[in-house]
This record gives structure tokens, C-alpha cells and sequence, in this order.
């Protein structure tokens, strides 16, 4: 996780295209893969937070169909982690999110 860490923290100080959101997404899936395998799921809602933090402060002209379909599936694994963390109730909130984002 500290590997990938490093890794992001160079990617992100290059110039924006979309290849570098890319990346920098699917580090940033990869770190919360590993909290997930860990059963650090709170950790793991954190990480895909950020994710999701960053696709928001994107230009419209920045989002592309992966983009989205990355943000798709940030809250998908953020809801599946709540409910394993029995939060029933947040992980409908966000659900009901990430309808929103397709709205």
C-alpha cells in the first residue's frame, strides 16, 4: 500500500490528461482492494471516498465514460462495504447517491 502511495503522489504532480485520471483511479482502487482483503472496510469507504472526491472536482470535459463507470463502481463497493459493516442504512444513502450521479 505505501508502494502505491508513492507511486500516486508522483503521478498526480504530472500534467493533467486523461490517462493520468485513469491511473490515478485504479492506484487509488488498488490501495482499497488491499483494505478490503485486510477487512479494514473503513479504510477501504476512505479510500473509494477519495476516488470519488477527485472525480467530482473534474471539468465536464474531463469526464469520460470510464470516468464514470469508475465512479459507478466506487459507490457499488463503498455500499457493499457497509452493509458488511452492517450500516444498512448508509449503504442505501449511498446507493441512492450514486443513482444520483447517473441521474
Amino acid at each position: 500500500i505505501e508502494y502505491l502511495q508513492i507511486i500516486l503522489t508522483n503521478i498526480e504532480k504530472l500534467s493533467n490528461n486523461h490517462d493520468k485520471y485513469r491511473i490515478i483511479f485504479y492506484l487509488n482502487s488498488r490501495i482499497a482492494w488491499f483494505y478490503e482483503k485486510d477487512e479494514k472496510y473503513n479504510l477501504a469507504i476512505s479510500q473509494y471516498k477519495i476516488i470519488l472526491s477527485k472525480i467530482e472536482n473534474l471539468d465536464n470535459h474531463d469526464l469520460t465514460v470510464c470516468i464514470i463507470d469508475e465512479a459507478l463502481q466506487c459507490y457499488e463497493s463503498i455500499g457493499q462495504l457497509y452493509y458488511q459493516l452492517n450500516e444498512y442504512n448508509l449503504a442505501i444513502e449511498n446507493q441512492l447517491e450514486g443513482l444520483e450521479l447517473i441521474k
